[in-house]
Formats: C-alpha cells, sequence, structure tokens
C-alpha cells in the first residue's frame, strides 16, 4: 500500500493481510508488524497490547481501494 494511503507505520503497513482489508468497505484494520530479528531477518509479529499499533478501521481513500483491487486481482490471475 502507498505511505500516503494510509497513516499506519510502517511495520504494520508492511504486515498487513489480504484478510486485514475490505475493499468493498474502504476499510483496513492491523493486525500485526514486521520486526527485525537478530538471526532470522523479517518476521511477522502479532501483538495485541502495543501501544504503537493503531486500533480500529482505517479508511482507505479511493486511490488506495483502486490500486489494491487491481493488484489482488493481478494476483488472482497469477494463482490460478
Amino acid at each position: 500500500m502507498p505511505a500516503s494511503a494510509a497513516v499506519v507505520a510502517q511495520g504494520n503497513r508492511l504486515a498487513l493481510l489480504w484478510s486485514n482489508i475490505d475493499l468493498p468497505g474502504k476499510i483496513s484494520r492491523t493486525s500485526g508488524k514486521v520486526v527485525r530479528v537478530a538471526g532470522q531477518g523479517l518476521v511477522r509479529t502479532v501483538q495485541h497490547h502495543d501501544p504503537k499499533n493503531r486500533k480500529g478501521p482505517i479508511v482507505l481513500p479511493e486511490f488506495a481501494v483502486v490500486m489494491l483491487t487491481r493488484r489482488k486481482a493481478t494476483l488472482e490471475l497469477h494463482t490460478e
């Protein structure tokens, strides 16, 4: 997702799953973040009580919905 599409920390944007995104509703929710772990590299984690995690739905601007819709369609074509 473009950085300007939602005010969410970079680690949270990197951890977004398709199940976190409601395209018809034009919202997303964070469910984790990507952190660097020594000896493992980047790892997606879920930390429910992290005060830095944004709570509640995040409204997606129209350009992000269009971009994500196109991206999802492209991914579905390549996985069939």
